[in-house]
């Protein structure tokens, strides 16, 4: 229930912005096909399509795949990027690795913490690499 409720509320946004830019890290490969996946489970059909086409970053900037030269070989992961532009990843220390055992342990704020945190850096690299991809 409170999934679903969450899920439509995205799709409203999605439907609300069709304008918009998504920037990911990873996203064509995970962040939104997973998004699609949860919407079908859950019953709650798309309000809009989502930009899942590779090489089009004037609608989906995906930061890993843009770095990669759109090759998943060469991808280098978000703290490795971050680390070498001088950027903190916030919370330290803290891996995806790890959500599991916070769910687990109902340490949902940490989780929050971690996904933002993710989402922050995330736009950070892409403010920095952005100019190089005119």
């Amino acid at each position: 229930e409170d999934e679903r409720r969450i899920v439509e509320a995205l799709w409203e946004v999605v439907r609300a912005g069709r304008d918009w830019r998504f920037v990911t890290y990873n996203g064509l490969a995970f962040d939104l096909p997973y998004l699609i996946r949860r919407s079908i489970y859950v019953g709650v059909p798309p309000s809009a399509g989502l930009p899942l086409r590779p090489y089009a970053p004037a609608s989906h900037f995906d930061v890993m795949r843009v770095l990669s030269n759109w090759e998943r070989a060469d991808a280098l992961r978000l703290d490795v990027v971050a680390a070498l532009l001088g950027l903190q990843k916030w919370p330290p220390g803290m891996e995806g690795s790890q959500v599991l055992g916070l769910w687990r342990a109902g340490r949902v704020e940490d989780i929050e913490a971690y996904c933002l945190g993710d989402v922050r850096l995330a736009y950070e690299i892409f403010l920095r690499v952005e100019p190089y991809f005119p």
